[in-house]
């Protein structure tokens, strides 16, 4: 009976705790509403009355709660909406707004403020767009899309006139660039264009600017041509230099007769490499055992002291029952003295008693030392005298260390053809190196032969040493090509034009004085990841 009555017992105490937890629940998160009402924070309190109602769904206080802070919330929300088109606030407007719809959505005074920004925010737009201020233009259209999804079949007709309106301006912006010989930024509006398609629905945005993009790329390409070399190793870097760079506007051609697409000219020597091998030695030691000795078994010297100890005790012994014979031989002369003495015991029989008692004793002790002291000397026995141990020599090897450096001269220059010459002069070394020692088999030590790699392999080292000094240098020449860019005066359309085109040369770019510049001058936000987009990185 109790077996099953235990478990039982167990869940209906689970039970009220659990009911308990609940009850507790949601007294605080009425609790917490009531005071967020008190302090007129209605929507806090339209979230703790809502709790409350998850925890006792059947609740009529917590229902009842529930549809008042709502009615208090939505007409804060629609008086700050209100207010906020009043001062011409379009976003926070579109917020309070969206705040609304979330508490009640069919609130005839939520309706009628979603009507009224929405109608602000189309009318918003269509000025914006109208006064040339696109972008702002597509971003509160974006905005108000964003806050009010249910309201997109409205707004989306400003939006697609707005984004339209802005394309047909970037059109004629990028006609006028290309005619006055600025294709950089008229990639850059065709770009944007491009972009305003999945709005527009212009199917041909993408093409005309990925057409833009392709000439201007081969336009302006920072080409590096290489003068042909008669050198075979030299040959070998110049066919691993020539590549294009995906992320940036830069190729180096193969060796061969000099374009005229030309931007620079690579012309470079590497000397046949020098090899040299150097030697160390260092001594290391290994410790191993080289045999046994007997030395003194400390076990048999603690025997000999155990049986020394016992011998002593079996003497204590013998001393200590001669001494008892002693008193009995002494007693028994005592009371033959008193002679016979029936039924009486007298002090003489007494004293002869108890000393025959202490002589027993006496006995079985020395006995029992004697058994003691055989046992001591037969473990004495059987233990040896000596033992065992191992003996360690250490022995002396030497280590050589071999080292083969393999070292060229990369000379030469790169020449553009606006800038100063670039002189490239650099010292290329490499080395490799390895151990050798003798064996010592006595101390397990295993003969290490000298294993250094062949002189190709070093020599392949260098060329790849060379390869990279001159793609950095390269690079450096590039970059110092595209920061040439964004000096020297010009008006704003050639300030433009520029910044637009060293944007594009390094996809990698993220310059926020270059989209600063852009923005004010063109009306196109973030340049740099729109440019990085339309080239596809």
């Amino acid at each position: 009976m109790t077996f099953r009555t235990r478990p039982i017992l167990r869940f209906i105490a689970s039970c009220a705790l659990a009911l308990t937890l609940l009850g507790c629940g949601y007294k605080n998160a009425m609790k917490d509403g009531d005071a967020a009402m008190a302090s007129q924070r209605y929507e806090d309190a339209l979230g703790y009355y809502q709790r409350a109602l998850a925890l006792k769904p059947d609740s009529a206080e917590a229902r009842a709660k529930v549809t008042q802070a709502q009615e208090q919330a939505v007409k804060v929300r629609v008086a700050a909406g209100e207010a906020k088109l009043a001062s011409r606030d379009l976003y926070g407007a579109v917020s309070d707004a969206a705040a609304a719809v979330a508490i009640l959505p069919e609130s005839q005074a939520v309706r009628g403020l979603v009507d009224a920004v929405v109608a602000a925010v189309i009318d918003g737009v269509g000025r914006l767009s109208e006064s040339g201020v696109h972008a702002e233009a597509r971003a509160l259209a974006e905005a108000a899309i964003t806050g009010l999804p249910a309201e997109s079949g409205r707004l989306s007709e400003a939006r697609k006139a707005a984004a339209e309106r802005w394309a047909a301006a970037l059109t004629a912006g990028a006609g006028a660039a290309e005619a006055a010989g600025r294709p950089a930024d008229a990639l850059l509006q065709r770009a944007m264009i491009a972009e305003l398609a999945a709005i527009t629905g212009d199917g041909e945005a993408v093409s005309a600017r990925d057409r833009s993009l392709a000439a201007l790329k081969d336009r302006s390409m920072f080409r590096v041509a290489q003068a042909p070399s008669r050198d075979a190793t030299a040959s070998a870097v110049a066919a691993r230099l020539a590549a294009v760079d995906s992320a940036r506007w830069l190729e180096v051609l193969a060796p061969g007769p000099i374009p005229a697409t030309a931007t620079a000219t690579l012309a470079f020597s590497l000397a046949a490499p020098r090899f040299a091998t150097d030697k160390r030695t260092r001594s290391e030691s290994a410790r191993y055992q080289s045999g046994t000795q007997q030395v003194a078994n400390p076990f048999y010297k603690s025997a000999q002291d155990k049986v020394l100890d016992q011998e002593r005790r079996v003497t204590d012994a013998e001393k200590e029952v001669s001494k008892q014979q002693a008193y009995v031989e002494q007693y028994r002369k005592d009371v033959a003295k008193e002679g016979p003495s029936p039924n009486t015991s007298t002090g003489a029989e007494q004293n002869l008693y108890n000393a025959e008692n202490r002589l027993e004793a006496a006995n079985r002790r020395l006995l029992d030392e004697r058994n003691q002291l055989q046992q001591r000397r037969d473990e004495l026995q059987r233990t040896p005298q000596t033992k065992e141990e191992p003996v360690y020599t250490t022995a002396q090897y030497t280590v050589t260390t071999h080292v083969m450096t393999a070292s060229s001269r990369l000379s030469g220059s790169i020449t553009p053809k606006s800038g100063a010459k670039i002189e490239l002069g650099s010292e290329l070394s490499t080395q490799a190196q390895d151990d050798a020692h003798d064996g010592l088999p006595a101390a397990n030590v295993a003969a290490d032969p000298l294993n250094l790699p062949p002189k190709s392999e070093l020599e392949g080292k260098l060329v790849a040493a060379a390869e990279a000094e001159l793609m950095a240098r390269v690079a450096a020449a590039f970059e110092a090509h595209r920061q040439a860019l964004r000096a020297g005066g010009g008006g704003e359309d050639e300030s433009v034009e520029k910044t637009a085109l060293f944007l594009l040369m390094d996809a990698r770019s993220e310059d926020a004085a270059a989209d600063e510049l852009i923005w004010k001058a063109r009306g196109i936000p973030g340049a740099s990841a729109l440019l990085r987009g339309a080239q596809g990185k």
